[in-house]
């Protein structure tokens, strides 16, 4: 037995065994799978980061996070790093471990980590900053980092939002902005924007200034009823009511008043919108002056031509009844029947406007037939039938060429015709027969049953009447005989009525 105890191991010694323990120590919990990382600090301790232990929940959730995360020691080297942070800076999540925090950013933001790590613990500090990602690009990032003081360590925690979505929104608002003001202030249209509240103008483009023969400027910040431009302040007030309670108000036609006391007329359109969290109401307004003043032109103009036609016919008809004074108001009373059918059925009255004009010329044909055989007291031969049934082409060719604003030689040419095909001059069927046509066809058979003829007397109105009824679906419209019997048996129409 040695008497001499051996020497005091030095500090150097102890300091060396310890680290050796702990590197061994480190080395089985790694065997082991205890721990993710060994991170060496500046005083060359060693920090060992758990994933099997108590946090592993936590690191569950953190990784599922749709924000970047990392933990750091008080020196700033990165102890940890979730996936999502790896992304953002497109790097691999191990090349983050060890490294000092301050990789993440920008060297001109340095100082602002900085100031973002000198905090009290439990405080927690946000700021915008960029990540620097591994192509050299930066990424917007809001940055939250919290100080945690355990076991008389301190620990901070990052957590980094991806910003860039939220600068691409606000990019495309701001354009959107812009993109909108370069249309209002380009538009040949007026355009104003009230606030939803107040009624007040906001916006004012230069085409309504022109208007309104004002400033742009003289407007913002009046209501609608202020600027004088409607023909009274109540319009204006229940216009902008209206403008509140519905999301689109539209006015096909609404008169303006300029300063100089010209009156426009206008079309005005509105629609409610957000604009960040606030409504705003925006009102397009199309000046329709000249083309109203066209519509009126062309009314008038159009109203002349009708009236010439008439004229026309009115002439043709004459010519028509004084080489035919047996028939003299024949056709102005099937021209009135066949009106009175018409409206009966629900035919809209311009649509009757062309059945009575074609009524009034139906037998306008009758001009190249022989004054002889119009008049001849007895019954017609063959022969001369046949010739008389001409009178329904010739007035087709008379007709043809005349621009009627509706289909009146057509109807001449088919109020002959007969449903089941046994009609002249084409031997039409069905739907191949005009609608006017069958009008007639019924008003023409219906009146010349019921008065008098060179040839023979009138069978009378009942006759007539049971002829249309009997020949229903086959020779006649179905629609047209009803109407015709309604007419007469329901309504007291009166051929000799209506034909005074």
């Amino acid at each position: 037995m040695n008497p001499n105890p051996p020497p005091p191991e030095s500090e150097e010694l102890r300091r060396l065994r310890t680290q050796v323990a702990d590197l061994n120590a480190a080395l089985a919990a790694i065997r082991s799978g205890d721990v993710d990382a060994l991170v060496q600090g500046d005083d060359d301790s060693v920090e060992l980061y758990s994933s099997s232990s108590a946090d592993r929940p936590y690191r569950v959730i953190v990784e599922q996070m749709g924000e970047g995360a990392a933990t750091f020691s008080a020196e700033g080297l990165i102890l940890f790093a979730n996936r999502r942070l790896a992304n953002l800076i497109a790097r691999p999540e191990d090349w983050l471990i060890g490294r000092p925090i301050s990789v993440l950013l920008p060297e001109a933001q340095h100082l602002d980590l900085h100031s973002l790590l000198s905090q009290e613990p439990g405080c927690t500090i946000s700021a915008p900053l960029n990540f620097c990602r591994a192509d050299g690009s930066t990424l917007p990032v809001l940055v939250t980092v919290s100080r945690l003081d355990v076991e008389a360590s301190s620990r901070y925690c990052l957590i980094a939002a991806d910003l860039s979505p939220i600068r691409l929104a606000e990019k495309a608002l701001v354009d959107s902005e812009l993109s909108f003001r370069m249309l209002a202030l380009n538009s040949q249209d007026g355009i104003v924007l009230l606030d939803w509240n107040s009624g007040r103008i906001s916006l004012a483009n230069p085409a309504i200034a022109r208007l309104l023969n004002r400033d742009a400027s003289s407007l913002i910040g009046q209501t609608l009823w202020q600027i004088d431009a409607f023909e009274s302040q109540p319009q204006a007030e229940a216009l902008f009511r209206a403008l509140q309670s519905r999301s689109s108000v539209r006015c096909d036609a609404m008169t303006l008043k300029a300063v100089d006391g010209c009156l426009r007329e206008v079309e005005f359109v509105s629609n409610v919108y957000l604009v960040g969290e606030e409504q705003v109401i925006q009102c397009n307004i199309h000046d329709i002056s000249d083309r109203k003043a066209a519509e009126r032109l062309a009314l008038q103009r159009q109203s002349e031509v009708l009236q010439s036609l008439q004229d026309m016919v009115a002439a043709l008809v004459a010519l028509s009844e004084a080489r035919d004074p047996y028939t003299a108001g024949h056709q102005a009373r099937v021209a009135d029947l066949a009106v009175a059918i018409a409206l009966e059925m629900g035919l809209d009255a311009d649509l009757a406007k062309g059945i009575h004009i074609a009524g009034l010329v139906h037998d306008i044909g009758k001009f190249a037939i022989p004054a002889e055989i119009l008049t001849k007291p007895t019954k017609l031969k063959p022969a001369e039938h046949a010739l008389l049934r001409t009178h329904v082409q010739a007035g087709y060719a008379v007709l043809a060429p005349i621009h009627f604003p509706w289909p009146v030689a057509e109807a001449v040419h088919h109020h002959h015709e007969r449903l089941d095909g046994s009609g002249y001059p084409q031997g039409l069927c069905g739907e191949a027969i005009s609608l006017g046509g069958r009008i007639l066809a019924v008003a023409d058979t219906v009146e010349a049953m019921a008065t008098h003829r060179p040839y023979r007397f009138c069978v009378g109105l009942e006759a007539a009447l049971a002829t249309i009824e009997a020949g229903r679906g086959q020779l006649y419209e179905p629609a047209v005989v009803d109407a015709c019997l309604r007419l007469f048996r329901d309504k007291g129409y009166s051929l000799e009525a209506a034909s005074t």
